[in-house]
């Protein structure tokens, strides 16, 4: 059922509903956004606003922020804390500047290969990580924002806090039969059928697919669903005949301008490197990677993933 009330029968559903912003979920940011040291880039003003308040910013304590559950791009927030800091270098005002990466999870990224690279890169930046921190208000008047552990609830001071907004499936979704216990699309990890109407299929960030959301992921998912989808219409059992995702995604996380580590990783969060095929270690940022980051991937997304091509 549309908005508008229209109903449109269909003999399969595919569902790619995307992740919605939940901004609300943090008490105090309505209205306050992009102005007065709080910023968050998830809207293209958001972004333009983020900028503007880097360049802006000469000392003080900067808090980059991370929620505890699901989001698009899990080094994102990792992304603009390092971006940040090296424009804040190349500014000379650095060491003026407490910067922190407060992640409500209780780890810094979720693959263990990539994480003690990723820990390193904070070290050397001196940004300091605090796990276990998920935000749950902010008073932009005071500049303090509040987090939830599991010793209760704690406060931290700022000067400028980018924050990513919690995330979850769309309203829609979540209230619907085809929701799990989480409130996203229930599916098979493997064929990604739904687990209870099997002309239902899903793929992309409102799936329980327990892999990072990305369009890495989807890419990869797409195929999937497709030739099980038609296989399914012609009468194939998909427990004995099907293509099958197991779980690839990928992050590329800008540490420098001009540097990028690419955390290519499946359902085991085990590497599964498949780019720069000459890269020994994929956990060292390299220029090249830049390359393929600013270059190649959005060429790729526009050019390829969106008209169906790649």
């Amino acid at each position: 059922m549309l908005e508008s009330g229209k109903r449109i029968g269909y003999d399969y559903l595919v569902v790619a509903a995307g992740h919605q912003l939940d901004y609300g979920k943090v008490d105090g940011v309505e209205g306050k956004v992009g102005r007065d040291g709080l910023y968050s880039n998830y809207t293209r003003d958001g972004a333009t606003a983020t900028w503007r308040g880097i360049r802006s910013f000469a000392g003080g304590t900067a808090i980059f922020v991370e929620p505890k559950g699901p989001i698009k791009c899990g080094g994102a927030p990792q992304k603009i804390a390092y971006l940040a800091d090296s424009h804040w270098r190349r500014s000379g005002v650095r060491e003026r500047i407490d910067q922190r990466f407060v992640t409500g999870k209780p780890v810094i990224f979720g693959s263990p290969y990539y994480r003690p690279a990723l820990e390193e890169v904070m070290r050397r930046k001196k940004i300091t990580p605090v796990v276990s921190h998920n935000l749950i208000s902010v008073d932009p008047a005071k500049k303090i924002a509040s987090f939830e552990t599991s010793e209760g609830e704690t406060t931290m001071e700022y000067d400028f806090l980018h924050f990513c907004p919690p995330q979850s499936a769309p309203d829609f979704i979540k209230s619907s039969a085809l929701a799990d216990s989480s409130g996203y699309v229930e599916v098979d990890r493997a064929t990604l059928q739904h687990a209870r109407f099997p002309n239902v299929f899903g793929l992309g960030d409102s799936s329980n697919l327990p892999t990072s959301k990305t369009g890495a992921a989807i890419r990869k998912q797409a195929p999937v669903v497709v030739y099980n989808l038609l296989r399914h219409a012609d009468g194939a059992d998909l427990a004995v005949d099907s293509l099958e995702y197991h779980g690839y995604s990928s992050c590329p996380v800008v540490t420098d301008y001009g540097k990028m580590m690419l955390a290519e990783f499946d359902y085991s969060l085990k590497p599964t490197p498949t780019l720069p095929p000459w890269e020994h270690d994929s956990r060292i940022p390299t220029y090249a990677n830049w390359l393929i980051k600013t270059r190649a991937l959005p060429v790729l997304y526009w050019q390829g993933m969106m008209r169906g091509l790649a």
